[in-house]
């Protein structure tokens, strides 16, 4: 289980990184490895839910529900174990 402190900390963490790019993805990887979460919630992720799903996969989750952004804005996602 992480900590409140640890969960900030990760939450900032992620917030500078931007949506889409390689290293976001790579970055979320390790921080799942790492924490191994039940649950993970992304906002801002200005993405469509067909390139979530795949991201769904590279984090060996079963499970998600995503809303498909508006141009560069919105987009959200939840992932999680069964």
């Amino acid at each position: 289980m992480v900590s409140p402190a640890r969960s900030y900390e990760l939450k900032h963490q992620l917030e500078l990184l931007r949506a889409g790019e390689p290293r976001t993805v790579r970055e979320l990887e390790a921080l799942v490895k790492a924490n191994s979460p039940k649950i993970i919630f992304l906002a801002e992720t200005r993405q469509r839910g067909v390139r979530l799903s795949h991201l769904r996969w590279r984090l060996g989750l079963k499970n998600f529900v995503a809303v498909d952004s508006f141009g560069k804005s919105g987009g959200l996602a939840v992932f999680w174990h069964e």
